[in-house]
């Protein structure tokens, strides 16, 4: 320990292999050794060169990324207590190690690039894991772990989130594993799971009238009710992936749920409730149901259908929600129903027809459960 090998070349290019010993260096670029993180950062030059950072020993320090710096921290199985900061125009790349904050702040604030290929980020303060403001931050690997204390491990204000490969696990009540009020999530692969069983928690949360969520595959998972909410006029698209609820004791327990004016496309993703209740939860929206599959296993409760379109209006005072299908799959297994449409709620078929276009809508005005959506309703519509 202290000793680091380092390569001498001389003018005509020879090679020497010296070994010299530091006591004191915590990182180096390059055979350039630096008693403290913060005087290795600001050895990186600002013109976007990208400079790697090898840490030497465990360190205590809050750090920031300025613009036109572009590093790539390698750790290397040390750990930083600390916290970092990546203001506009600054990339930050972390692997190989621990980045902890025992403080109330999140453990890495991103406005800039932040990339994560692998190490563990984690926070045993009361802060978020990760707080996205704007920029780019892409997960593509690592382990992520909170506290009890945060309202949400990954929160994301504005900017992009890309998450590609990472596993992102929430194990306690009331808390959010990713919480969104702006910006754009782009989900192609990974978990993310909420694991707690009993009180509210939630594996997504997205509340906001501007934000935009896009899954294209990988797996949200978790056992609440509410464990994929999407809220507010949020614009949500679905075209691969899984999307599953494990609860094995809570009928209201769905996979996904609509509320105030969330805008939902499923176009190709897999939602299911694997063991009982509903699968989709419909208050105030709509979800336009064109590709991929929604299913749901049999229950003895009353909210056992595979989707229940509501109007609960205890939550707005307009009420408008909408499931409208033009391809796909709905079944529930067993006794339990398809399709629950509460009063106020429409459920919409739409189909090609040759050149002709038609629409069959349904408006119920009473609480009705269809086991099967050829039968009856109160009111039909065809449109050519």
């Amino acid at each position: 320990k202290g000793w680091y090998e380092i390569t001498a070349v001389d003018k005509a290019g020879n090679k020497t292999i010296k070994y010299i010993y530091v006591d004191w260096a915590v990182a180096r670029i390059e055979d350039v050794y630096y008693r403290k993180l913060e005087y290795a950062i600001n050895a990186v030059p600002t013109n976007n060169t990208k400079t790697t950072i090898v840490m030497l020993r465990n360190v205590s320090e809050v750090n920031t990324i300025s613009n036109k710096k572009n590093i790539l921290l390698d750790i290397d199985q040390k750990t930083i207590t600390g916290s970092f900061t990546v203001n506009s125009g600054g990339i930050l790349e972390v692997e190989d190690g621990i980045v902890n904050n025992t403080s109330q702040t999140a453990t890495i604030i991103n406005n800039g690039t932040l990339n994560i290929t692998s190490g563990t980020i984690k926070n045993s303060g009361k802060g978020n894991i990760i707080k996205i403001t704007g920029g780019t931050t892409n997960l593509s690997g690592g382990s992520y772990l909170g506290n009890s204390t945060a309202e949400e491990f990954i929160k994301i204000t504005g900017g992009t989130l890309n998450i590609k490969g990472a596993s992102i696990t929430s194990n306690y009540a009331n808390v959010s594993t990713i919480r969104q009020t702006g910006g754009t999530i782009n989900i192609s692969s990974g978990t993310i799971s909420c694991t707690y069983k009993t009180t509210e928690a939630r594996a997504i949360q997205v509340s906001s009238d501007t934000a935009k969520f896009n899954m294209t595959g990988g797996t949200i998972s978790g056992y609440t009710s509410n464990m994929c909410a999407f809220e507010g006029k949020c614009t949500v698209n679905l075209t691969g992936g899984n999307i599953q609820n494990l609860s094995t004791d809570n009928e209201f327990a769905s996979a996904m749920s609509v509320y105030w004016g969330a805008q939902v496309t499923i176009n190709g993703a897999t939602i299911k409730k694997t063991v009982s209740g509903r699968t989709i939860y419909i208050d105030n929206g709509t979800v336009n149901f064109k590709k991929g599959t929604i299913s749901s296993v049999a229950f003895t409760g009353n909210n056992c259908e595979c989707i229940e379109i509501s109007d609960d209006t205890r939550t707005r005072t307009t009420v408008v929600a909408n499931f409208v299908m033009s391809g796909g799959t709905a079944t529930a297994n067993g006794a339990s129903p398809v399709i629950r449409v509460r009063e106020g709620g429409s459920f919409v078929i739409s189909r090609r027809d040759g050149q002709k276009h038609w629409k069959w809508i349904c408006s119920i005005k009473r609480w009705r459960k269809y086991n099967n959506i050829r039968r009856k309703f109160s009111r039909w519509h065809k449109l050519i």
